[in-house]
């Protein structure tokens, strides 16, 4: 295992140290070549951003890891999450204006590639700063959506389109003409980890969408063993997913749940039984 490009394993040492839980202080211990390599390197502290805004107003940002992070100290973090917000209505001393030298700042900043993941929880449409900022990091590996807000076409197709997005959480969406095509191509492409919709409204029917997802993910041969959570009343639609030649790469469950589809990684539990 030593005997790998150094690339390899600077980019297997992120994606280990970014699964620690957000924040933690506990070090991780390797052998040989890779100790040396992480040691050089340093361990890195990881943040997170949040970027505030209010109608009419300027948008403002913090950044924290274990406590605020200077803004001269950034290359000392790896950036984990970023979250827009609506304006909280709490003033502290650690907010930053996300004006044009500051938006310079972290867009250096989020050109390095490090794994992070977008949450968006407020609709930030024409706040021209904060839709440049959320189109700046180059990996963007998860992504996380409020209820009852577009679904951004353009963030998302550069995500699948840069092969880093992974994971898409959304809440109620308003699936259009345009975004379907979109999420199907996130469902079909190799990365794809992880799914969850729950509730779609829109001119392209619930049905459609699931029938779409299910055609998506077996579009590909996976290497991966997934779990399907599917509402209950759409069982009748789903008989593909339960034949034996897929037996051994997905489980199924149906449930009584509002939530029309969440497919994850078979390790992480997200069902509990395996479909009979």
């Amino acid at each position: 295992m030593d005997r790998v490009p150094l690339c390899f394993i600077e980019e297997v040492l992120l994606l280990l140290e970014i699964q620690k839980p957000l924040f933690s202080c506990d070090t991780l211990q390797y052998p040989s070549t890779w100790g040396r390599v992480s040691a050089s390197k340093g361990v890195r502290e990881q943040a997170v951003l949040d970027v505030y805004f209010e109608s009419n107003k300027e948008p403002f940002f913090e950044v924290f890891s274990s406590g605020p992070v200077p803004l001269e100290d950034l290359d000392q973090y790896v950036l984990r999450r970023i979250a827009i917000r609506e304006e909280s209505g709490v003033l502290t001393e650690d907010r930053h204006p996300l004006n044009k030298e500051n938006f310079q700042l972290w867009r250096r900043h989020l050109r390095k590639g490090h794994p992070c993941t977008l949450a968006l929880l407020a609709n930030f449409s024409g706040v021209s700063l904060v839709e440049q900022l959320c189109l700046a990091p180059s990996r963007v590996t998860n992504f996380y959506f409020s209820r009852h807000l577009p679904l951004p076409t353009k963030l998302l197709t550069q995500s699948i389109h840069r092969g880093t997005l992974r994971w898409l959480i959304c809440s109620s969406v308003h699936v259009t003409k345009e975004i379907f095509p979109v999420l199907l191509r996130f469902v079909a492409s190799e990365p794809f980890e992880k799914f969850k919709l729950t509730c779609s409204t829109g001119p392209v029917s619930s049905r459609v969408v699931l029938e779409g997802a299910i055609d998506a993910f077996l579009s590909r041969p996976r290497r991966k063993q997934l779990s399907f959570v599917i509402s209950e009343r759409y069982r009748d639609f789903c008989g593909r997913l339960t034949g034996e030649d897929l037996r051994e790469k997905v489980e199924v469950e149906f449930r009584c749940t509002r939530t029309l589809l969440h497919v994850c990684p078979s390790e992480s539990n997200c069902c509990l039984n395996k479909h009979k």
